[in-house]
């Protein structure tokens, strides 16, 4: 499979706080979100795009250097990424505070043309190994009927920093379910590589700002495992239940796999799958699509 790659050499990781995204320093982006200590999430990273106000995007940690996002997040027309020189993400590694982490690599799938034709999935890649915890991937069926949305909260009103992570457990529809829906309203297709969060008959749960932010589920052995990662939410002016839409990682894996794999440079394929594997062995646009 061809790869979308571009690299940079120089490096650095800078201890500071990541600026905020949200107008209001009052509003919660996440709608119905509650806030949670960084502590919880440790995996969780921010996504930020020199020259841009605030957070960008949301990422999530899979391995020592990799994180997960949506493609839609680190492109400037279809699957052309943006150079790594406008890209940095803010993660906790292991001090207690956010870090300034310059990337090194971005691999877009190379299927990805826009949120509605799906393969919105995108690789990550820092200049350094973290032992920080990473997620693992959820690889059998999904058929919890819940699962957890995370993304960044409210910001502090004098430095515009967000103050902590928030999450929203939201119900997992059937695809056939939340199908129906779109293909009824939109004439738009679920496909069997994404995963629906919702309905919410009042507002969308996710807004701009929340895109490649994680849905996760819990597993046999109580550890919460990476699900989705936030693509795209129906248009508000339409008169029906508001989904969520996410890229349904898992569909992804062997792609995960042979990217990592290619990225010599910087990993290996097996130090990232290995804590997912082990963890992971049990059952269970256009005028009205926006992407976060």
């Amino acid at each position: 499979m061809s790869l979308v790659r571009v690299l940079l050499s120089i490096f650095a990781v800078v201890a500071i706080s990541p600026s905020g995204v949200i107008a209001d320093p009052d509003a919660v982006r996440m709608k119905g979100a509650t806030e949670i200590d960084l502590e919880d999430v440790p995996y969780l990273a921010a996504i930020v795009v020199e020259e841009s106000d605030g957070i960008h995007c949301v990422a999530s940690k899979i391995g020592p250097n990799v994180l997960v996002t949506a493609a839609h997040c680190l492109t400037v027309s279809k699957n052309e990424p943006m150079a790594v020189s406008d890209v940095y993400v803010y993660m906790d590694i292991g001090n207690g505070w956010f870090s300034k982490i310059s990337v090194v690599g971005i691999e877009i799938h190379s299927n990805y043309l826009n949120v509605k034709n799906g393969s919105d999935i995108a690789l990550m890649f820092l200049a350094s190994h973290y032992d920080t915890p990473d997620i693992g991937i959820f690889k059998g069926d999904v058929d919890s009927p819940t699962g957890t949305l995370y993304s960044w909260g409210p910001t502090d009103p004098d430095s515009a920093v967000p103050i902590n992570p928030v999450k929203r457990h939201v119900g997992i529809p059937s695809n056939e379910e939340c199908h129906k829906a779109f293909k009824e309203a939109l004439g738009v297709s679920i496909l069997s590589s994404m995963i629906c969060a919702g309905p919410d008959e009042n507002e969308n749960i996710s807004e701009s700002g929340d895109s490649g932010g994680p849905l996760t589920v819990r597993g046999d052995d109580g550890k919460e495992y990476l699900v989705g990662v936030g693509s795209y939410v129906r248009n508000k002016s339409l008169n029906y239940p508001y989904y969520t839409v996410l890229t349904l990682v898992s569909y992804y894996a062997e792609w995960i796999k042979e990217t990592i794999a290619t990225e010599s440079e910087h990993s290996t394929a097996a130090e990232y799958f290995t804590a997912a594997e082990a963890n992971s062995n049990f059952g269970g646009c256009f005028s009205n699509i926006l992407g976060l």
